[in-house]
């Protein structure tokens, strides 16, 4: 008899092939079975007889490494072809062994005769555990409310005891509680009330039942909700045509009263690149200017092959306010994106991507600020110029310009008649003031 077998990831799989002298192949089967064995769960082991000349009575059981007693076993009975599952039941009390868990699979029968073993890895988790609290941050002299269920893989709850122990950030056991069982539903629940002064940090709740753990960490710090709020005030975009970037920092208590005392504020491009800092004194409010100058500038201290910026770029601004009377302080910040122009044109969706030789194109053009508001009546008067190009019989021919006004909702129709023989066709769009 020749046996081979392969280890997957989590299945074993015994492959045989019954040769003898008078007749190859008399008998062959594959058995398959996971490689993990977990208490008071039932292990299944999937025989299959390919060929055979008869019954084949397959036998599998678990037994400890150099022992010939049995911890669970059962039998089948397959013809040539038939696929059937031999079920372990593992007892709930299964520990960890002196030695290696084994499985052991044989068969005898319609010309097959087998029995091979492989070792087990064994998982005491047979059911899944739960802590769950009302908050993560609890204050000192607050009450911590918990509760510890486990689910089985049938969904069915856990109603065996727990064990629980509380314990500070020092692993110090605070509250130790044995034998907690709810036998209807299974949920555990319970409280700890905190000291007024208790060790600050993080503490741990960790639950235990039938060899498994499970902890869950909840924080205590003494907090305080802040008496004051900071805002960082940002047009909705700057373009190279403004002359400064100006940033506004509000400073006001949370019953609306203005805040003394001072602003640093850092501007930069990206968190970890270079930064320009301001430090200024405000009453409530505080104004702050970075001229185009400098902000190239501070853009070409980490950007130096680029000779603009690029648009979309984000300046970000930082600022940490401190109160006079308490030295308090307070965060918060703010990104404005960076354009070269600040009249941008996007196609509608229900502008076509083809064309139809011999039929009018219409493209419909939303003109807008790049942050999407409308144009003043001011900027409607420079047209929009959009020009198309059409090849004919694959052979490009002249740009073809047209200025069309600009109405008050910024949608622009744009039409070309198209050649009955285009094959291709181009269209760029410029606002005629930035042609």
């Amino acid at each position: 008899m020749e046996f081979s077998a392969i280890i997957l990831s989590f299945l074993m799989c015994f492959a045989v092939a019954q040769i003898s002298p008078e007749e190859e192949n008399a008998g062959s089967y594959v058995v398959l079975a996971p490689k993990t064995v977990r208490p008071g769960l039932t292990y299944s082991v999937s025989v299959n007889i390919r060929v055979a000349t008869g019954p084949v009575t397959v036998s599998a059981r678990i037994i400890a490494e150099g022992s010939k007693s049995s911890l669970v076993q059962s039998e089948i009975t397959l013809s040539a072809g038939d696929v059937g599952i031999i079920d372990l039941e593992i007892p709930d009390t299964l520990s960890y062994p002196t030695s290696q868990y084994q499985l052991e699979v044989s068969g005898s029968g319609g010309g097959v005769s087998f029995t091979d073993t492989d070792n087990l890895m064994f998982d005491v988790t047979h059911f899944a555990m739960f802590i769950q609290t009302d908050k993560a941050i609890y204050k000192p002299g607050q009450t911590v409310n918990f509760r510890i269920f486990g689910v089985h893989p049938g969904m069915l709850p856990y109603t065996g005891p727990f064990d629980v122990d509380v314990m500070d950030p020092d692993d110090n056991i605070i509250l130790k509680l044995t034998g907690l069982q709810n036998e209807t539903y299974g949920v555990i629940t319970h409280s700890m009330l905190m000291s007024s002064e208790p060790v600050l940090g993080d503490w741990t709740i960790k639950a235990a039942a039938e060899g498994q753990e499970k902890t869950k960490q909840v924080t205590i710090e003494e907090y305080v909700l802040p008496k004051f709020e900071v805002d960082v005030v940002l047009p909705p975009y700057i373009s190279s045509e403004d002359s400064a970037l100006n940033i506004q920092i509000d400073a006001k208590y949370t019953f609306g009263k203005p805040l003394k005392g001072t602003a640093d504020v850092s501007i930069q491009f990206n968190y970890n690149d270079p930064s320009i800092t301001r430090s200024v004194q405000l009453d409530g409010t505080a104004d702050i200017s970075l001229s185009q100058d400098e902000i190239f500038k501070l853009f070409r201290s980490f950007n130096t092959w680029s000779e603009e910026i690029y648009d979309g770029t984000e300046i970000i601004v930082s600022a940490t306010v401190t109160e006079e009377l308490t030295g308090l302080t307070q965060d918060a910040s703010a990104a404005v994106s960076y354009y070269q122009k600040p009249i941008k044109v996007d196609a509608l969706p229900i502008s076509s991507s083809v064309f139809k030789p011999g039929l009018t194109y219409t493209a419909y053009l939303l003109v807008t600020h790049q942050d999407g508001s409308m144009l003043t009546a001011k900027e409607r008067r420079d047209s929009l110029v959009v020009a198309f190009k059409e090849a004919i019989n694959y052979e490009e021919q002249s740009w073809v310009r047209t200025a069309y006004s600009i109405p008050e909702s910024g949608i622009v129709e744009a039409t070309l008649d198209v050649d009955q023989s285009a094959t291709s066709l181009e269209m760029k769009v410029n606002h005629l003031k930035y042609s």
